[in-house]
């Protein structure tokens, strides 16, 4: 069974310090219990798209080579 493709914006959302950057953006958005994840979201697309389009690039370039694991196995 295959799993579910990643995006790059889910492979930079993994890295420790992009979390705390997405959470205290979203905080400043007004996230909480009930809007949380939407916000954050939301708040890691737009940091995301901020980045140098060389940034997004590798970011890219590891989600596709991620995904290509999860085919073979």
């Amino acid at each position: 069974m295959k799993g579910w493709h990643r995006t790059p914006i889910e492979v930079w959302q993994k890295v420790a310090a992009n979390q705390e950057a997405i959470a205290a953006a979203a905080k400043d958005h007004g996230a909480n219990k009930n809007m949380g994840v939407t916000i954050r979201g939301q708040v890691a697309k737009e940091l995301f798209d901020s980045l140098s389009e060389e940034t997004r690039d590798e970011y890219t370039t590891i989600a596709e080579q991620e995904n290509k694991e999860m085919d073979k196995g």
